[in-house]
């Protein structure tokens, strides 16, 4: 099974990455990533959260 551009940008989301990053990434733009993110019915995530994800998982 292929995964697909939009598969691993959710991805990347889930795990933590920012909208602006994964856009810059991929070469979209920032509304884009949304619509995305929005369509698979990811929750949105608030500024800061992947900072406090990652650093969770660090000590976790």
């Amino acid at each position: 099974m292929t995964i697909t551009r939009n598969e691993q940008i959710i991805a990347a989301y889930r795990d933590g990455k920012t909208i602006t990053s994964l856009a810059a990434e991929w070469g979209v733009s920032r509304q884009r990533i949304n619509q995305l993110v929005r369509a698979a019915g990811v929750p949105h995530r608030h500024p800061g959260m992947a900072e406090t994800k990652r650093l969770t998982a660090r000590a976790g």
